[in-house]
């Protein structure tokens, strides 16, 4: 909680001017939607604790569960770890699936957006309009891939060890 209303608030001085905490941090996250979207690598790791804190330019966890997206990286761990967009999450694509079913729905009226990742496009494209034809109606793919977001954006990538 604090420290995301610290970092929102570097963030609107530097001129992201959206820039928001959740209100009451991760333990306001939990006390409002639950484990909804919370992705852990130890499936036994303890909820957040702490006192929930409030201030000013926060947004409730209901509003940003409403509308909630996820980038999955479909390339093989040690790519992911050399370089990944920032927040996407690492899933082999023989289990995306099962890792989307997995996945806690939305609230009534809210939509989950998935972004998938690979290499050059190809396989996220291939593998999105697939899971659109069974349901998925929001699965989405970079075109391009990654080689295309380095093009475009360059540095923006996050590499294990850097931050």
């Amino acid at each position: 909680g604090e420290g995301a209303l610290e970092a929102a608030r570097i963030l609107r001085e530097n001129g992201f001017v959206a820039a928001r905490a959740i209100a009451g941090g991760l333990a306001g996250w939990r006390e409002e939607v639950g484990d909804a979207f919370l992705v852990r690598v130890d499936a036994a790791a303890a909820p957040p604790r702490g006192t929930p804190r409030y201030g000013q330019r926060t947004v409730s966890a209901r509003r940003v569960a409403r509308a909630y997206q996820v980038v999955v990286d479909l390339r093989p761990a040690d790519e992911y770890a050399a370089g990944h967009i920032p927040g996407a999450v690492n899933v082999a694509p023989d289990d995306l699936p099962g890792w989307l079913a997995a996945l806690p729905g939305p609230d009534e009226g809210g939509r989950l957006y998935v972004w998938l990742v690979d290499a050059d496009g190809a396989l996220a494209c291939e593998l999105a309009a697939r899971l659109r034809a069974e349901g998925y109606a929001d699965v989405y793919c970079l075109v391009g891939g990654i080689g295309q977001w380095e093009i475009r954006y360059g540095d923006l990538l996050w590499a294990e060890g850097t931050g």
